[in-house]
C-alpha cells in the first residue's frame, strides 16, 4: 500500500521554509500500516519523524546537485505561485494545472511546501538547499543509523543495512525523468481537453446569450408595434 498526500492533509501554522511546526501531523496514525515512508511529504519532515522514532533508520539518497537540479527543471519543478506564471512550461500543462481543481490543490501544495522553499527558481541557491538538506541529515542521524545510497548501487548495500536478503531480480529503475515526461505528456493532454471544453462552453453561453438578446430585442418591437 501506498500512502498518499491526502492522508497527511495540510499542517494548519507549518512555516516550511524554517522547517518550525507548531502542530504536527499524527505520524503514528499515518505511519500505522506502513513501516517506512519516502519523498515528499516524509523528507519534509524527516527530523520530525525520526525524534519520534529514534531508534529508526534513515536512508539518505545521494545525487550530484547539478543533475538532481535539471532533472526536476525538465519535469516535476514548479516555479510560481500561479502556473500560468511558469513560462518554462508547454501551455498546455500550465492549463491543466489552472484548470483541473485537484492538480492546481498539488501545484499550491508542492510551491508552498517545497520548491519556494529551495528558491527552484534559482539554480544555484536550489542546489545550495539541496547540499544543506543532506548536511542537517548527517549531523542529526547517528552513523549507524544512516545509509547514504545512491539508486546505482544495487540492491546490496540496501539490504545489508536494512537486515533483509537480497531479492533474485534486478534493481528496479522506475519514476526515472522519461516516466516523468511521460506522465507530463498525459498532463498536457488534459490541460488541451480542458481547454477545448473550456471554449466550448463559452461558445455555448455566448450563443445562448446572443439567442437570449434576439429574442429580448423581438419582444420588445412586438409591444412597440
Amino acid at each position: 500500500r501506498v500512502s498518499t498526500q491526502s492522508t497527511w492533509g495540510d499542517v494548519p501554522g507549518a512555516d516550511y521554509a524554517n522547517a518550525s511546526f507548531t502542530q504536527l501531523p499524527d505520524f503514528d496514525r499515518i505511519l500505522a500500516e506502513y513501516r517506512s515512508g519516502v519523498d515528499v511529504p516524509y523528507c519534509l519532515f524527516w527530523r520530525q519523524i525520526f525524534e519520534r522514532y529514534s531508534d529508526s533508520k534513515v536512508i539518505l539518497t545521494i545525487r550530484d546537485p547539478e543533475e538532481w537540479y535539471n532533472s526536476c527543471y525538465d519535469t516535476i519543478g514548479k516555479i510560481g505561485w500561479h502556473p500560468l506564471l511558469d513560462t518554462r512550461l508547454p501551455i498546455m500543462r500550465r492549463a491543466a494545472y489552472t484548470l483541473v481543481p485537484m492538480l492546481r490543490q498539488l501545484w499550491d501544495w508542492e510551491v508552498k511546501t517545497h520548491w519556494s522553499v529551495w528558491r527552484f527558481e534559482d539554480k544555484q541557491a536550489a542546489m545550495e538547499a539541496y547540499r544543506a538538506y543532506q548536511d542537517a541529515v548527517r549531523a542529526a542521524v547517528p552513523k549507524g543509523q544512516l545509509l547514504e545510497f545512491s539508486p546505482g548501487d544495487g540492491w546490496e548495500p540496501l539490504c545489508k543495512f536494512l537486515g533483509v536478503p537480497v531479492p533474485d531480480e534486478p534493481f528496479p529503475r522506475v519514476n526515472d525523468k522519461a516516466e516523468q515526461l511521460a506522465n507530463a505528456i498525459y498532463i498536457e493532454r488534459l490541460g488541451m481537453a480542458m481547454t477545448v471544453a473550456l471554449i466550448a462552453l463559452v461558445l455555448l453561453f455566448l450563443r445562448g446569450l446572443r439567442a437570449a438578446l434576439r429574442t429580448s430585442t423581438s419582444q420588445r418591437d412586438l409591444k412597440r408595434a
